[in-house]
This record gives C-alpha cells, structure tokens and sequence, in this order.
C-alpha cells in the first residue's frame, strides 16, 4: 500500500467532517488523528533512505490532503538529518503556502530542527518577519521558538534570542 493510501485506509469521515469544520481550511480531510500519522511516519523513518523520506515528504504535501501534509512534516521533524540542505529546501518552499495554524505549525516544528542543526538559516527567517503572509510571519516565530525557552544558553544562543525577541517586538503591534 502506497502512504497515501495507508492514510486513507485510516479515514474516519465522520472526525474529518468535524476537522473541516474546526480548522476553517478548503481541503481534503482524513479524519486520521496525529498519534495515527506519527506512527506510520514513525515506520517510514526506519524503512526509507533520507532521500526516498524528503521524496514522500514533498509528494505527501502536494496532495493537499490535511493529514498527508501533517505527515510530510512528521517526517522531517527530527533532530539529526544529514545532509539536511535538502529537508530545509523543501519546508522553505512551503512557507509561502502556509493557510492555517495547525499545518504551519507542523511544518514549523519540522523547521525549528533545521534551524537548530544550522543557525545560519536565521538569516533566511529574518525576512519573512516583514512578510505579508500572516502565516509566513508566524513561522519566523515559530521555528524560533528553541531559542526562548533554553534555560541555560551560550553566549551564542544568548544572542539568537536576542535577535528572535527582536523580532517579536517588531511583530507585537501586529493585529494579525
């Protein structure tokens, strides 16, 4: 059975009724709760190669399907990813298309692994602060997120959260 399928197999019409309805987004809907989703991205973790996982990931989101999307960013949340240049590619490329909080928040966890792993990247999450996006602007914050709740930080990481805090001031008289 191919993932996407494994997934529907999985459907509870009536929960994807009421997903539907909760999450406000025109999409397809499942039904499949996330513990569901993280045990089968769990398995294929183990069983596919990191280019085969970035693969399924990408197909996975471009389904469209809520809970196949959930999946793709299951499947890049993980600490250790090397090369990880790739995993990064692709959750920067669905920044833009973020339409809702439970995705973008998904995918921004995926996000905050590949920040932490390669700080450098800040540097690329620095412009979406001032983005139009609502959803953009709220994954700057999100995949940052690592670096305000240390509680004992190094110097460097003191000045990330510097520099992230300062992103929160210029985001706090924004309404959206």
């Amino acid at each position: 059975m191919t993932p996407l399928a494994l997934l529907a197999a999985r459907a509870n019409p009536t929960r994807a009724t009421e997903m539907a309805a909760y999450h406000k987004v025109p999409r397809r809907y499942l039904g499949v709760p996330v513990p569901e989703i993280e045990a089968l991205t769990d398995q294929w973790r183990v069983d596919l190669t990191l280019a085969d996982r970035i693969a399924l990931a990408a197909d996975l989101w471009d389904s469209d399907i809520h809970e196949a999307r959930v999946a793709a960013a299951k499947l890049l949340t993980q600490a250790r990813i090397r090369p990880d240049d790739a995993a990064w590619a692709l959750i920067q490329s669905w920044v833009p298309g973020f339409d809702g909080w439970a995705l973008a928040d998904h995918a921004s966890i995926a996000g905050q692994k590949r920040l932490v792993a390669d700080p450098t990247r800040l540097d690329v999450v620095e412009g979406w602060v001032s983005a139009p996006h609502l959803w953009t602007r709220r994954a700057a914050l999100v995949m940052t997120l690592p670096w305000t709740r240390q509680n004992f930080p190094r110097p460097a990481e003191l000045a990330v959260r510097d520099r992230v805090l300062g992103w929160c001031a210029t985001l706090a008289p924004d309404r959206d």
